[in-house]
């Protein structure tokens, strides 16, 4: 896929994929935790091999729910 950026554009390696979060890690391997799925395919281009994250969320994903940071972290919670 084509990614614009500040170097301009450029061809990347695309993947489609779905993003869901966590409402709360589990506490041991027994224990199931509830997720929230974010019923969107997104599409996103491979990013270069110097970044220390696997995935950047942007604005598509962030406006379909609130965004909570603090001193302690952040928290995400999906729109209801």
């Amino acid at each position: 896929i084509q990614v614009a950026g500040l170097g301009g554009v450029a061809w990347r390696p695309g993947y489609l994929f779905h993003v869901a979060f966590y409402e709360r890690p589990p506490i041991d391997a027994l224990e199931q935790s509830k997720i929230q799925v974010l019923k969107r395919e997104i599409l996103g281009g491979e990013l270069t091999d110097e970044h220390t994250f696997d995935v950047l969320l942007g604005m598509d994903v962030l406006t379909t729910g609130s965004l909570f940071l603090d001193k302690d972290g952040f928290r995400f919670r999906f729109g209801e």
